[in-house]
């Protein structure tokens, strides 16, 4: 189960106790993302 479904499932079962989540970050976990917006340079 991926780290975000696991933690909704517990809000959702609705367990009110106090819950610690770690989250791994490797190069497994991340990929490389392409940025959405891109810099243009216009004449003036």
């Amino acid at each position: 189960m991926s780290f975000l479904f696991q933690v909704f499932d517990d809000v959702s079962n609705g367990d009110n106790s106090i819950r610690i989540y770690e989250l791994m970050v490797d190069e497994e976990t991340v990929r490389d993302v392409p940025p959405r917006t891109r810099k243009t340079i216009t004449p003036q």
